[in-house]
């Protein structure tokens, strides 16, 4: 590619509930230190899309439901039913093949915020 083939792509606004559909594992490990600290974080998000109204709320927590990250979360769950395996086993495989893969402290986390927000 030449330098003149290379264009900028303009910004796109997206608001909470677009943001709590596209949040992926890494885009998760950015928004605080620590899981706990993180999950605290969008139960924020979700608090404040509710002032708008609840419906709202219900639709920011079924967007969350859809994103990468909880897709990530429920293939874990999914894996360790069907192969009849502890979640912390399925885990380590996981991080044994990616690095990057979610750890204990980050799935039961996403489990405590499923707990909260009943989804």
């Amino acid at each position: 590619p030449r330098i003149d083939d290379i264009r900028a792509v303009a910004p796109r606004l997206v608001g909470p509930i677009d943001e709590l559909r596209q949040l992926t594992l890494a885009d998760f490990r950015k928004i605080a230190p620590t899981p706990t600290q993180a999950v605290n974080r969008i139960v924020e998000k979700i608090d404040l899309i509710m002032r708008d109204s609840y419906t709202k709320r219900t639709e920011g927590i079924r967007a969350l439901r859809m994103s990468p990250l909880m897709g990530t979360y429920t293939a874990i769950l999914n894996t360790a039913l069907s192969m009849k395996r502890k979640i912390d086993h399925v885990l380590a495989e996981e991080l044994e093949r990616d690095r990057r893969g979610m750890t204990a402290a980050e799935h039961a986390a996403l489990g405590g915020l499923n707990r909260q927000l009943r989804i």
